[in-house]
């Protein structure tokens, strides 16, 4: 019966070794996702910021050539109407495209989040397994410890 326990134990901590590289191999994989994940939000975020300078470049573009006060023939205000009709489309692009950069972004931070709880799930599961091998081989020592004493005391009673 002492055999049965023994082998129950040991089947029990290589269980948890088995259980707990699994688990290290899926925490190396989700790391290495929640890395390329963060890199890709990055590069969009820096995308977003170079869209915003453009826009601000464009807008001070049109702001900068002003015909307030000023008096122009027809062919000169024409011309000014069409670059300002031309860097009013720019601008309306770039925002059209800042939006689906910031929509992009957005679904990159929140898969960055859930693959970041994912991590946390996979170090807490970890910890437990470590906290079971611990307790499985202390159980294990202690059942060496009993059955060297029974083994010393046997002996000692065939020898009287």
């Amino acid at each position: 019966m002492e055999r049965f326990r023994w082998r129950q134990c040991m089947h029990l901590l290589g269980r948890y070794l088995a259980f707990q590289r699994c688990n290290g191999l899926r925490q190396l994989s989700r790391k290495s996702r929640l890395s390329a994940l963060r890199n890709r939000c990055a590069h969009v975020q820096a995308e977003c910021e170079q869209l915003k300078g453009q826009i601000e470049l464009q807008r001070q573009l049109m702001t900068s050539e002003t015909v307030a006060g000023t008096t122009i023939d027809r062919q000169r205000l024409f011309s000014w109407m069409r670059k300002n009709a031309v860097i009013l489309r720019k601008i309306q692009e770039l925002q059209l495209d800042l939006v689906s950069r910031q929509t992009l972004r957005a679904e990159c931070e929140q898969k960055y989040e859930s693959q970041r709880l994912l991590c946390n799930q996979l170090e807490l599961k970890h910890e437990k397994y470590t906290n079971l091998i611990l307790v499985e081989r202390k159980k294990q020592w202690i059942k060496s410890i009993n059955f060297e004493d029974s083994e010393i005391e046997g002996q000692l009673l065939w020898t009287k």
